[in-house]
């Protein structure tokens, strides 16, 4: 009998258990009941924000038992969907909820066209993180909401209400915009009517070219910091000083549009770059920053005399500021002084380096101003060479015009005849013409000696000149530059010849005579710049050369 007891208590059991089980698994959803809706057709939307589920947890999805075509957007597995139709009726939705239970619930909800739809403005974009709204007002209660927490309003009744866009915390990410959505509400007493806008901000950018700033060679970097992940940026040159050339990076455009970029220029003086920042996706979102860069030796020209009237009287006077004391100052002719004079034509390049390697480079250009007067003559311009190198008794074995230039406009070179006595070089010109002046290059071929080429200035007028200032053309090569193990001297003058190394102290470093070509070793010397000096019979050439 016990067995028996038992048997029927564990069937009860059973039975209480699985009428709780069929009890858990009836869910009673609240899909909002009845609703009229208006002014919600042909894009506008409605939100059913009064559905819920028995269990917040549980799964929801939306379906249409009647009335025809319903937009969810996606949403049908939302609690509270956004929903919009295209003709104005009656429509039956039903709410499913499944999980720890499941059941359903339908929601009738009528859609009216009362003539007074809502008009929150146009779809519209922004730099920045302000926006003024531009709804109609519908006369009733009307207001604005937002679903983005980083949107704020300044009145949310006032429909031409400012919003800002909250930009603490907010990732802006690698498209540098975000987008929000805003609906203006209308309540008209039987419904509540709703239309939705976009608006985009677009980050605007904070160009920063980088800090005003000094430079000691002709090369500068540019810095500039990216103030936005997706920009588009580019250099523009402000300011430089009149002829000066300016290559970015290896002188692509890409290059001027990177931030960052090595900017190379020929001549020393103050640069002014913008550094111009857009937004890619919105280029009338852009800002811009300036950077000015000025040598650390800075040369003032002070006075620039050409020469005249065929004779070398040009000379250069200039004054520096900047760098440390005691510079090095090398022209191109060989002079280590400021001011230079006794100049012919020609382009003379000034070099003044501190201790520190910082240096600046100018060119200057001395030209010859001509006789201007316009009297017919017969002229003999005599060239007085002493001897063939200048400081032996070789004669000169051959001489002829090798080349000449018409400097002045007037000059009309048509019946040159050349003849010579002993070491005299008379060019003659034996027909009238107007003055003026020319480069002449005469080539002197000595004996057992290799060809050399001079050039000197004539200028022709009623009265003959005798012309002293006669200059051979030495061709220095010195490569490679910048050098690291060696450097190689070429001279073409087949004559003895000197060169000095010395230091950016002045230092003489090295000493050697050689004739035309020598290899020196530069592995003992420290990174740094160096003059090469090179003495000729008559004449200096100095070079720069840097050692990596």
């Amino acid at each position: 009998m016990k067995k028996h007891y038992n048997f029927k208590l564990l069937l009860v059991l059973s039975i209480i258990t699985l009428f709780s089980i069929n009890a858990k698994s009836q869910c009673t959803p609240n899909a909002g009941g009845e609703i009229i809706a208006c002014g919600n057709i042909n894009g506008g939307s409605y939100n059913l924000s009064e559905s819920s589920l028995t269990n917040p947890d549980n799964n929801a999805l939306w379906t249409v038992f009647s009335g025809g075509s319903v937009n969810f957007a996606g949403s049908e597995n939302s609690i509270n969907p956004y929903i919009n139709v295209s003709t104005i009726g009656t429509y039956k939705l039903v709410l499913h909820e499944s999980g720890t239970c499941s059941g359903t619930d339908t929601l009738t909800i009528t859609f009216i066209d009362d003539g007074s739809l809502v008009y929150p403005g146009n779809d519209d974009a922004i730099c920045g993180i302000e926006y003024q709204l531009d709804a109609m007002s519908s006369g009733n209660t009307d207001w604005w909401v937002c679903h983005n927490d980083y949107i704020s309003f300044e009145d949310t009744l006032n429909s031409t209400s400012m919003i800002y866009l909250d930009t603490i915390g907010l990732d802006w990410s690698d498209s540098s915009m975000v987008e929000a959505v805003l609906y203006y509400k209308t309540d008209f007493g039987t419904c509540i009517s709703s239309s939705k806008i976009n608006i985009t901000f677009y980050q605007t950018p904070n160009a920063n070219a980088g800090f005003d700033d000094t430079y000691c060679s002709n090369c500068y970097q540019l810095n500039a910091t990216p103030s936005i992940e997706a920009y588009d940026g580019h250099w523009i040159v402000l300011s430089q000083p009149t002829g000066s050339n300016i290559i970015f990076g290896s002188g692509s455009l890409s290059d001027q549009e990177q931030p960052i970029v090595n900017t190379c220029f020929d001549n020393s003086g103050i640069y002014e770059f913008i550094w111009y920042e857009s937004n890619m996706y919105n280029n009338f979102c852009f800002s811009s920053d300036t950077v000015k860069i000025e040598p650390t030796i800075q040369i003032i020209d002070d006075t620039i005399s050409d020469a005249y009237n065929g004779v070398c009287d040009g000379f250069i006077e200039l004054s520096y500021t900047g760098g440390y004391p005691n510079p090095t100052i090398e022209w191109s002719n060989g002079d280590s002084t400021l001011d230079i004079n006794n100049l012919c034509p020609n382009t003379y390049t000034i070099i003044i380096t501190d201790t520190s390697n910082c240096y600046a480079e100018v060119p200057y250009v001395i030209e010859m101003i001509p006789d201007t007067s316009s009297t017919p003559y017969i002229d003999t311009i005599t060239v007085v060479i002493d001897t063939c190198l200048f400081n032996t008794s070789i004669p000169i074995d051959s001489a002829s015009i090798y080349d000449f230039e018409i400097i002045s406009a007037d000059s009309a070179i048509t019946n040159w005849v050349f003849w010579q006595a002993g070491t005299a070089i008379y060019l003659d010109v034996t027909v009238p013409y107007t003055s003026g002046t020319n480069l002449i290059y005469l080539q002197i071929v000595c004996l057992n000696k290799a060809t050399n080429i001079y050039k000197f200035y004539g200028v022709f007028n009623s009265t003959s000149v005798e012309i002293i200032n006669i200059k051979k053309i030495i061709n220095v090569e010195i490569y490679p530059n910048p050098a690291k193990d060696f450097v190689n001297i070429k001279v073409n003058n087949n004559e003895l010849s000197k060169i000095s190394v010395i230091d950016i102290s002045g230092k003489i470093l090295k000493t050697e005579n050689f004739n035309n070509n020598l290899k020196i070793e530069t592995k003992k010397f420290e990174k740094g710049i160096y003059i090469f000096k090179i003495e000729t019979n008559n004449e200096v050439i100095t070079k720069r050369i840097v050692i990596d």
